[in-house]
């Protein structure tokens, strides 16, 4: 697993190798966010951290990229929950609506 950038970075020439091929893609599943929110926790807002909308701006891009490979793909992102953690999990130390860019 990576972050957004790193799924772009290494995951997206799969996809221009499949479409080159004639196998373009119906559906596209992308599971991302937990490993960018482990970036963001681990650095400061103050000490250059690009917060919540850099990763939506990342997302974003990522998105348009598979839609001009394949205009016709479905992406789906599966949401996480967000509310519901063990009792002993780190993330009830921090809820995600705490990082969240509303």
């Amino acid at each position: 697993g990576g972050d957004t950038r790193h799924i772009q970075d290494l995951c997206f020439g799969v996809l221009e190798e499949e479409v080159r091929q004639g196998r373009t893609p119906q559906l596209v599943v992308l599971l991302v966010g937990i490993n960018d929110l482990k970036f963001y926790m681990s650095k400061p807002w103050w000490g250059g951290n690009p917060g919540p909308s850099a990763f939506r701006q990342r997302l974003k891009n990522l998105i348009d990229s598979i839609h001009r490979l394949a205009p016709d793909c479905t992406i789906v992102l599966p949401a996480f929950p967000t509310q519901m953690f063990h009792k002993n999990s780190p993330m009830n130390i921090f809820p995600f609506n705490f990082i969240m860019d509303r």
